[in-house]
């Protein structure tokens, strides 16, 4: 157990809870696998996925309701 034991149940949770698009839940997957690195950033996750951090940012909102950076302080 242990930190990040609790971050994967609570990536799962989110996964099995909500109806996200590809490009969320990817999003989701890779800030919790790399959220001890101090340059995540949304331009970081959004070139690593292969899109525009404005086009991330939309979609993030829309699907979550959250926006990527607050989603991203609050973990």
């Amino acid at each position: 157990h242990g930190p990040d034991s609790e971050l994967s149940s609570l990536t799962e949770f989110v996964k099995e809870s909500a109806s996200y698009s590809p490009l969320v839940l990817s999003s989701i997957d890779f800030l919790y696998e790399n959220y001890k690195k101090a340059d995540l950033t949304l331009n970081y996750t959004a070139e690593e996925l292969g899109f525009s951090p404005n086009y991330l940012s939309v979609r993030f909102k829309e699907e979550t309701g959250i926006g990527f950076n607050k989603y991203l302080l609050n973990m």
